[in-house]
């Protein structure tokens, strides 16, 4: 796989990658709110046992070519990703509240909330990357030769700790504690492999072992591999099932690599799309969910097909997500509170060499023209 970097320091594969990842996030959002009963979704199930594992891992192998000095790095993680988290908490309070036309939540819950399990309402993403990268911060100044075996004692430590309090989510805690070790493996996998894609058999024993793991996989809850542990300690239990969820992620992350490995480069030009969508990843893990409501209130009046309905949700949320973000990247210190970062565009809207940038330019000229017609 081609991880050339480009005159704006990104990586075209990777951005593709992420492309179809932010997708299928947004599919799995469409599915979640939209069927009562999305866990019992063979789609959903797929899209859940894999896609942000793999975020995380590519997270961990992109930060670890970071060349700054630990306290600068924690600053520009800090900027890029707790800044966007609380930025949107008001925002979401808003939305969850209102949505239905009604108060449903006061703000002391809310927030309460929020600290409980941050992915009770919050962008937990951001947060737990941040927390992720923090971790793996401390470990190099405690040592930059064994920094990664610094990060697997630190993984176990919090583990066993997760392990006595096994529905404590307090910060993200039991989050982080499920991601840190794809997180440490993004960072081992730039250290020691040659190129992001893994061998060709790797990648067909990982995609054949995932094909036969994640039909049982479960969101929550164990899989049905309890089935065979029902006269073991809860904790056994618990330790079973955490391994096999591992298994079953890592098996769709080479798989999944080593396919992007094979097909990126003979066909780069048909990836612009997804190398867009994977250059506004936050972007629209920030928006998207705001549209998915209306989508779903725009479609259940005459579409009674569930397939056609999810099509047209989906479509809806990633469209409107794409034209919100392009609309507050017109202001630069919004772009900077919201999304961490400044747009690609200059304020000439010049096409810009790279595909993000063009698309970007696409949409900002679309807006504009809309305004002057105001």
């Amino acid at each position: 796989m081609n991880t050339t970097a480009t005159p704006i320091n990104r990586i075209p594969s990777i951005d593709a990658l992420r492309g179809l990842l932010i997708l299928l996030v947004v599919v799995g959002h469409v599915l979640q709110f939209s069927s009562p009963d999305y866990d019992s979704n063979l789609a959903f199930r797929l899209i859940y046992s894999f896609h942000m594992p793999l975020f995380i891992f590519i997270s961990g192998y992109v930060s670890s070519n970071d060349s700054k000095t630990p306290w600068l790095t924690l600053k520009k993680r800090f900027l890029s990703l707790v800044i966007p988290f609380f930025a949107w908490l008001p925002l979401t309070f808003l939305w969850m509240n209102y949505s239905q036309g009604e108060s449903t939540i006061s703000i002391s819950d809310f927030i309460f909330q929020v600290i409980k399990s941050p992915d009770a309402g919050g962008l937990w993403f951001l947060w737990v990357l941040f927390l992720l990268n923090f971790l793996i911060i401390i470990c190099r100044i405690i040592s930059k030769i064994h920094t990664l075996t610094i990060a697997l004692a630190f993984y176990c430590l919090l583990n066993m700790i997760a392990l006595l309090y096994p529905s404590s989510n307090i910060l993200g805690f039991k989050l982080v504690c499920w991601h840190f070790l794809f997180f440490i493996m993004g960072t081992a996998w730039r250290k020691y492999h040659a190129s992001l894609q893994p061998s060709n058999g790797t990648m067909l024993i990982s995609g054949l072992a995932f094909l036969m793991l994640f039909p049982i996989w479960q969101r929550v809850g164990n899989s049905s591999l309890e089935l065979f542990f029902s006269d073991s300690p809860n904790i056994i239990l618990l330790i079973v099932n955490r391994i096999y969820n591992y298994v079953t992620a890592y098996a769709a992350i080479f798989a999944l690599l080593g396919l992007f490995g094979i097909y990126f480069d003979k066909f780069k030009p048909n990836f612009l799309v997804l190398r867009f969508f994977g250059s506004i990843t936050l972007e629209i893990y920030a928006t998207h969910i705001y549209f998915i409501s209306w989508g779903i209130s725009l479609t259940s009046q005459f579409i009674n097909y569930p397939l056609l309905r999810t099509t047209v949700i989906f479509l809806v949320a990633l469209t409107g997500a794409v034209f919100t973000q392009a609309a507050i990247k017109r202001i630069d210190l919004i772009s900077l509170i919201f999304f961490g970062k400044k747009p690609l565009i200059n304020p000439g809207y010049k096409l810009q060499p790279y595909p993000q940038a063009q698309l970007q330019d696409v949409f900002n000229r679309v807006l504009l023209k809309s305004t002057k017609r105001k």
